[in-house]
């Protein structure tokens, strides 16, 4: 029982996940970023301990997207607070 409730939960945060992302939210944006990293701890745990290429590929590459995805929104950010600032009037 206990892991159909979590398979329900983790089904339900990608179907938000994936809805936000659809319509164009910023907050999905931040929120997609959070659960690709949340594998990080769960991916060192298997290089550590069972240690392997695959293993080992697979951490480079989230490591990968989880930087590329903060570098966007970063950069995303800074021109929408740059764009506001133009927009002001004094």
């Amino acid at each position: 029982m206990q892991t159909k409730r979590g398979a329900l939960a983790y089904s339900l945060i990608r179907f938000v996940e994936a809805y936000g992302l659809w319509k164009g939210f910023i907050w999905t944006e931040w929120f997609a970023l959070v659960t690709g990293a949340i594998y990080l701890p769960f991916e060192v745990y298997e290089i550590v301990f069972h240690t392997h290429i695959l293993s080992i590929s697979v951490f480079v590459l989230n490591i990968a997207v989880v930087w590329y995805m903060t570098h966007v929104l970063r950069s995303k950010r800074k021109g929408r607070s740059t764009a506001n600032i133009g927009t002001k009037s004094n």
